[in-house]
């Protein structure tokens, strides 16, 4: 018999959110089951999502429009008070 986890579970199974679980659930990612009112992810299902996940390349993130170097704030010219300068 198959294992079935229950969305918490599951999502404990990932390391991620339940809300996470729940978008991969409605975008059929990760496959389920329905026993009554309960929504059950089988041990095979999370398996063939994490494989899935290893097969597919990572692709590179977008960087953002506009914005500069992390933790490093925005440079004012001095006494440029629109932009959060002196005077």
């Amino acid at each position: 018999m198959t294992k079935l986890f229950s969305r918490g579970d599951a999502a404990a199974a990932l390391r991620i959110s339940l809300r996470k679980v729940d978008d991969l659930l409605a975008s059929g990612r990760l496959n389920s089951v329905r026993i009554g009112r309960r929504r059950l992810v089988p041990a095979p299902a999370l398996e063939e999502f994490v494989a899935a996940l290893s097969a597919a390349p990572a692709a590179p993130r977008p960087r953002r429009p506009g914005r500069g170097r992390p933790g490093k704030p925005p440079i004012y010219k001095k006494n440029d008070k629109e932009n959060g300068g002196d005077k």
